[in-house]
């Protein structure tokens, strides 16, 4: 009878201390993993027309779905603000795609109007 206590206690020593769990914005590597392969499997067929660009997107995406809920199964059942998560994502790449594109427009004017400078 002791020896099977002793080994009860020990069993759930080891299980109490070695079992990870998940909150808010520090999921377990199993959750991480998890969500990242449910993530890519989703996209699988859109066109990014970028590699880099679809990273960036599940990136951005997993942070804002670690930040808001305490474990993928969470996650995972509330599919109405992940959809938000996920426009928000969408929303910071295309603010960050126009950026350099309006860095680029600006810089051939600023040149142009060096050129044009009056001859003495």
């Amino acid at each position: 009878m002791k020896k099977s206590i002793l080994i009860a206690a020990i069993c759930g020593l080891f299980i109490a201390t070695g079992c990870e769990t998940s909150q808010k914005g520090k999921w377990t590597s199993s959750d991480k993993e998890r969500a990242r392969k449910e993530v890519t499997e989703a996209l699988q067929n859109e066109d990014f027309g970028d590699t880099l660009l679809k990273k960036q997107y599940i990136d951005c995406y997993l942070q804002k779905v670690e930040n808001n809920f305490k474990s993928f199964l969470e996650a995972d059942s509330d599919s109405t603000t992940c959809e938000k998560l996920a426009m928000e994502c969408v929303a910071d790449l295309l603010k960050n795609m126009q950026a350099p594109a309006e860095e680029m427009v600006e810089e051939p004017a600023a040149a142009d109007s060096a050129a044009v400078a009056p001859v003495e």
